[in-house]
């Protein structure tokens, strides 16, 4: 499959986000490689043909399966229950046995009813597309240096797999929380909105984490454990802006359109 411009945003409870002894600076922007017509992809970007054989279009895929219910299928879990006080005590244990469940058998799930609006997740979707619609040249005031030790900021995926084959990816990725402690010279004054929008995402993302690790406690050690993964994950008793240890990363990825395929 050739993606176009699609986007995702990945939000990341971690202090570093590559550190491979393979890191090393992209010989240029994947948008830039996307745009200058080349007649086919550099060999550094192909995948092996094995790796390769028998992929087909995930969304198509989607589609086939949609009403194949014998399909594994990632968890979706409903933690409205446990956010809203008026719901009732069995329906708020369901909800942290669901969570429980997910975490055990799956080790991933996806949250539903967690409290963070829908519009502000798409004005944060529209400030990266935003940014990624930029000229390349204005990115780059945000680049980063992973030479330099510098991940932060906007850069190319680079090689942290044995056989050293690069993405066909851009991203721009920086600290989202604590505010206090992010590098707010990397994050874009265009669009307007960018600053605004992440910064309140950010600490929305980090009341969730809570409430998360709040029920996965009480699933895991029992109803009188709520905040016993928290205080396990942060070394103060009080949370503040400047000496929460839980670091909350944001990465926007970008796929250029690519229309040559690789040979074999």
């Amino acid at each position: 499959m050739h993606p176009s411009r699609r986007r995702s945003i990945h939000l990341k409870a971690s202090r570093d986000m590559e550190s491979s002894p393979l890191l090393q600076l992209p010989a240029a922007r994947v948008e830039a490689l996307s745009l200058s017509g080349l007649s086919a992809i550099p060999p550094e970007y192909v995948r092996p043909a094995d790796e390769r054989a028998g992929l087909g279009d995930a969304f198509d895929l989607a589609r086939t399966h949609a009403n194949d219910h014998t399909a594994p299928r990632i968890p979706v879990v409903d933690i409205s229950p446990f956010l809203d006080s008026s719901s009732q005590q069995q329906q708020r244990d369901e909800c942290v046995e669901a969570v429980r469940a997910a975490a055990a058998d799956w080790g991933v799930m996806h949250i539903a009813g967690h409290g963070i609006p829908a519009e502000l997740m798409d004005r944060l979707r529209a400030a990266g597309t935003a940014f990624f619609a930029l000229p390349v040249q204005d990115k780059e005031a945000y680049a980063n240096d992973p030479a330099a030790g510098r991940l932060q900021g906007y850069g190319s995926r680079l090689a942290t797999n044995t056989c050293g084959q690069r993405e066909w990816e851009d991203y721009l990725f920086h600290l989202v929380h604590p505010d206090g402690l992010a590098d707010h010279a990397l994050w874009p004054a265009y669009p307007p909105d960018y600053i605004a929008a992440t910064r309140d995402f950010g600490r929305r993302t980090r009341d969730l984490a809570s409430t998360l690790l709040a029920i996965l406690s009480m699933g895991l050690l029992g109803t009188d454990r709520g905040d016993a993964l928290e205080k396990a994950l942060t070394t103060t008793t009080t949370r503040t802006a400047a000496d929460d240890d839980l670091l909350l990363q944001l990465k926007i990825n970008y796929y250029p359109r690519c229309s040559t395929a690789p040979a074999g």
